[in-house]
């Protein structure tokens, strides 16, 4: 299961930074398909297992709140208040895309890894996925390849995220991770974990994004106190 979780953080992050939609209907595209696919798996293994559905209950509970909210909203909208121009179908779908989706990503993989090992996996795919975002931004900020990605007016690059600050913190918080595994490797992975972060830190800077610095600082000393990643 950690295999497949971390094959599938990778190929979510990469076709989101290669702009890819990968539609089939509307509201459904490729990538819920595998997520919905993955999701099954893990609720079966979990039967079998009878593994808790308890955990992190809080911030479950905090999702299924919102849910809740969302869905009845949606229904007064729709049969009580009944917006001339209100487009039922299309805010069901955004419904669905901004919080169900997001919530079953987070039971995915939130029950799909079982241990520290498993974790440290699929948290490398995702730096690897991370990694490559960063290295398509670059190149298309110096012209190398045209992904389309928006370079603001004063030069800073909004990236794979579509804005800058928020790029920003996107990099943040994979950076000290990234840092972490270059000291928790050996060898050539030590080395390839160092280029990573100087990309990383690369991109970070081409966002000239203040917060992104301040939450870099506070990140690192974080995960300095925190990180206890295993050598590879």
């Amino acid at each position: 299961m950690p295999t497949i979780l971390a094959i599938a953080a990778l190929f979510l992050l990469a076709t989101d930074a290669l702009n890819l939609e990968l539609s089939v209907l509307p509201g459904l595209s490729a990538k819920n398909l595998l997520i919905y696919m993955i999701a099954t798996m893990v609720a079966f293994r979990m039967v079998v297992s009878r593994q808790s559905i308890m955990a992190a209950g809080r911030m479950q509970g905090a999702f299924l709140v919102l849910i809740l909210y969302a869905t009845v909203t949606w229904l007064v909208a729709v049969l009580v208040a009944d917006y001339p121009r209100y487009d039922v179908m299309e805010s069901a779908i955004r419904l669905k895309a901004g919080l169900i989706d997001h919530f079953i990503f987070f039971l995915v993989f939130l029950f799909g890894v079982r241990d520290s090992k498993d974790a440290v996996k699929v948290i490398k795919w995702l730096l690897l996925g991370a990694l490559f975002a960063n290295v398509l931004t670059i190149l298309d900020a110096m012209g190398y390849v045209n992904i389309g990605f928006k370079i603001r007016e004063d030069g800073r690059t909004t990236g794979a995220i579509g804005e800058s600050n928020q790029y920003a913190a996107f990099i943040v918080m994979m950076l000290p991770a990234t840092i972490a595994a270059a000291i928790g490797s050996r060898g050539m992975m030590r080395v390839f974990w160092l280029g990573a972060s100087l990309v990383s830190g690369f991109a970070l800077a081409m966002t000239a994004s203040r917060g992104g610095f301040v939450g870099l600082a506070v990140g690192i000393g974080d995960a300095a106190a925190h990180a206890d990643i295993p050598a590879v």
